[in-house]
């Protein structure tokens, strides 16, 4: 995801919400920190990334739920790790939102790219991979159009 400058409210990342009580949200907040919730019936879990997002780069984000364990993963590291109560089912009868809410009128101002969803838990390794594969196909895209630029060639 990309932002040219950091939100001053909270923006949806991802959202997928059935009611109050069961919803699964992904914002960045307002000092550049991303925000999680995941809640299931009578099993809430909201925490922040330690960790904060610069504006005008690319950042890549990984919510891996791995039993009761939900790990959140910034720009190829894990950041937060939190251990919940109980599993929360997500496998709620709604469609799933990307930089928008059902219930707020704020969306998220920028660029999101390169989604996937897995049908397990990647390890922290796969992710670093996946960080690195794309981190340095965005950095050749920059040098590339730089070189285009100044109108030299760069050979890569």
């Amino acid at each position: 995801m990309w932002r040219e400058q950091l939100p001053a409210a909270p923006e949806p990342i991802l959202v997928k919400r059935f009611d109050e009580d069961r919803v699964l949200a992904l914002h960045l907040g307002e000092k550049g920190r991303v925000e999680v919730v995941c809640n299931g019936h009578n099993n809430i879990n909201r925490f922040a990334s330690r960790g904060a997002l610069s504006a005008q780069d690319w950042h890549h984000l990984a919510l891996v739920r791995r039993g009761r364990e939900l790990g959140l993963y910034l720009d190829g590291r894990l950041d937060t790790l939190q251990v919940q109560a109980d599993t929360v089912d997500l496998n709620l009868p709604t469609p799933l939102l990307l930089g928008a809410s059902p219930v707020e009128e704020r969306s998220f101002a920028g660029l999101i790219d390169e989604v996937a969803f897995h049908n397990r838990a990647l390890g922290a390794g796969e992710i670093a991979d996946t960080y690195q594969t794309l981190s340095g196909a965005w950095r050749r895209q920059q040098w590339r159009a730089w070189a285009q630029k100044v109108g030299i060639g760069l050979g890569i």
